[in-house]
C-alpha cells in the first residue's frame, strides 16, 4: 500500500494548488500529453478516479518535493482531526453537562477557529447551539448566518450536513422569537441544501417537524397535519424516541384544533403508551394533559379528570417544571367549562404560582385568560379586564399577532359589558380600531383557514 493510499486526496489538491499558486503558474501553462486541463482540474479538486502516475508528474511539472507534501498533509489531517474531535465534545457537553452551554461557549472560545479554517463552520453550528440554549437570540443567529456565508465561500467546508443543520438551528431561532415565516424560510433553505448519507441524517426529520410547529402557530393547521404525515411515512428510520412521541403528541394537538377529537385520542393514548415504555416522563405528562383535554371536549368529565390527575402525580418527576403551568392551567380550564369556576379559579391561581416562579410568561397567557373568563362569568368585569391585559401585553412583546386579534376579541367584548363611561368608551373605540388593524396585517400577511 503507497503513501498515497494515506491521503486526503482533497487535502493533496490543496496543497498543489496553493504551491502552483505561489509559484504564479496557470494551468495552461502546465499542460502535456497525458496531462490536460481536465486532468490537472481533477487533482487539484482531490478528484480520487485520478491515477497516482498523473499525481506524480504534475507533481514534477511543479517541483513539490513528494516526501515534504506527505508529510505536511498528514500533519494537516492529524491536526484536522483533532479539532474534529474536540467539537464533537463541545457538542455531547453542551447538552449533557450542567451548565454545558456556558462551558461549550468557553471551550469554543479555547479552541479559537479562525475563519480561515474548514471547521470554522462548524464551530459557529455549535456556538449557535448554546446560544439558543441561554436564549441569546440575536448572538445565536449571528453565528449561525456566519456559519453559513463561510460554507457560501467554501463550498467544500460543509461538513456532515453542517450547511442544512446550521439552517435548522436558524429556524429555531426564528421559532422562538415568534418570527413563524422566516422560521420557515430557512427551513425550506435547509430542506434544499441536505446531502443525503453525508452525515447528521436526523436534520432530514426535524426540518420537517419543525415546519410543522411553525404552521401550526400560523393558524395552518391542514398545511401542518399534512407534513407530519409526510414524515410520519418515515418513523421506522427515525432513531430519537423523543422525537417520535412528540410527533404523536402533535398529530394529537392538530386533530384537536381542527375539531377531529375521536381520531385525537387515539394518537394520544398511543403516545402514552410509548413514552411509558421508553421512560419519557415529561413527554408521558404532556400527553396526559392533552388526554384531559380531549375526553372533557368528547363530555366524559370523569376521563378527563383521571387524565389530569395521572399528569399531577408525575410532578415529581419531571424534569420541566414549567409544565406543571399547563396541567394547572387545564385543570382550571376543565373546572371552568363545567361551571365549577371557584375550583377552576383556585387552579388558575396555582398556574400563576408557577408560572411566576419560572418567570415563564409565554406559557401564563393561556392561564391569564382562562382567569380571566373565569371573572366574566362571575360579571367580575374589572378582575376579567385585568387578566386579559396582562396576557395581551405578553402577547405584544412576543409579537404574536394571531393570539392578539383573537384576545382583542375577548377585551372589546368584556368592555362592552362594563358601564360606559368615558374612559371605557375611549379605550373601546381605540381596541376597536386596533382590532381592525390586526385583521388587515393578517390577512395581507399570513394564510389563515376556516376554524
Amino acid at each position: 500500500m503507497s503513501a498515497f493510499d494515506h491521503l486526503d486526496r482533497v487535502e493533496m489538491g490543496k496543497y498543489i494548488r496553493a504551491i502552483r499558486g505561489e509559484k504564479g503558474y496557470k494551468i495552461g501553462n502546465l499542460m502535456e500529453k497525458g496531462l490536460s486541463a481536465a486532468t490537472i482540474s481533477n487533482i487539484e479538486r482531490g478528484v480520487v478516479t485520478v491515477s497516482q502516475a498523473s499525481i506524480e508528474t504534475y507533481c514534477q511539472k511543479l517541483n513539490i518535493d513528494m516526501e515534504k507534501m506527505f508529510e505536511s498533509i498528514q500533519k494537516i489531517d492529524t491536526e484536522f482531526e483533532l479539532k474534529q474531535a474536540k467539537l464533537r465534545a463541545i457538542e455531547s457537553i453542551i447538552v449533557h453537562a450542567k451548565n454545558g452551554a456556558k462551558k461549550g461557549l468557553k471551550m469554543l472560545d479555547e479552541l479559537s477557529l479562525s475563519k480561515t479554517d474548514p471547521l470554522f463552520p462548524t464551530a459557529q453550528y455549535i456556538r449557535g447551539k448554546c446560544l439558543i440554549r441561554l436564549q441569546s437570540w440575536f448572538k445565536a443567529k449571528t453565528a449561525l448566518q456566519q456559519a453559513i456565508r463561510a460554507i457560501g465561500l467554501n463550498p467544500d467546508w460543509n461538513y456532515y450536513n453542517i450547511e442544512s443543520s446550521t439552517y435548522y438551528e436558524l429556524g429555531r431561532s426564528y421559532f422562538y422569537e415568534n418570527e413563524y415565516e422566516q422560521a420557515l424560510t430557512q427551513i425550506e433553505m435547509g430542506t434544499n441544501a441536505f446531502v443525503k448519507n453525508d452525515g447528521r441524517e436526523f436534520t432530514q426529520y426535524n426540518l420537517p417537524i419543525l415546519k410543522v410547529f411553525c404552521l401550526e402557530k400560523l393558524e395552518r393547521h391542514g398545511e401542518a397535519l399534512k407534513t407530519l404525515v409526510e414524515v410520519w411515512q418515515y418513523m421506522d428510520q427515525i432513531d430519537d424516541m423523543r422525537l417520535i412521541v412528540n410527533m404523536y403528541d402533535k398529530r394529537a394537538s392538530l386533530l384537536i384544533k381542527m375539531n377531529l377529537h375521536n381520531e385525537a385520542i387515539d394518537f394520544v393514548l398511543e403516545g402514552i403508551e410509548k413514552a411509558r415504555r421508553n421512560e419519557l416522563t415529561d413527554r408521558a405528562f404532556e400527553l396526559w394533559i392533552s388526554a384531559g383535554q380531549i375526553y372533557d371536549y368528547l363530555g366524559q368529565y370523569s376521563d378527563a379528570m383521571i387524565a389530569i390527575n395521572s399528569a399531577l402525580e408525575m410532578r415529581e418527576a419531571i424534569t420541566n417544571s414549567s409544565l406543571l403551568i399547563d396541567a394547572y392551567t387545564e385543570l382550571g380550564r376543565i373546572k371552568l367549562r363545567n361551571d365549577h369556576i371557584s375550583e377552576a379559579i383556585k387552579q388558575l391561581k396555582v398556574a400563576v404560582k408557577y408560572g411566576s416562579r419560572r418567570k415563564d410568561e409565554t406559557r401564563l397567557i393561556q392561564t391569564h385568560i382562562a382567569l380571566a373568563d373565569c371573572y366574566v362569568y362571575k360579571l367580575d368585569l374589572d378582575n376579567a379586564l385585568s387578566h386579559y391585559q396582562t396576557a395581551l401585553e405578553t402577547i405584544k412583546t412576543r409579537k404574536m399577532t394571531i393570539q392578539e386579534r383573537d384576545l382583542t376579541w375577548k377585551i372589546c367584548y368584556c368592555i362592552e359589558q362594563m358601564d360606559h363611561t368615558g374612559i371605557h368608551k375611549k379605550y373601546l373605540q381605540n381596541m376597536h380600531k386596533h382590532l381592525v388593524s390586526l385583521m388587515h396585517d393578517l390577512e395581507g400577511g399570513v394564510k389563515l383557514e376556516d376554524k
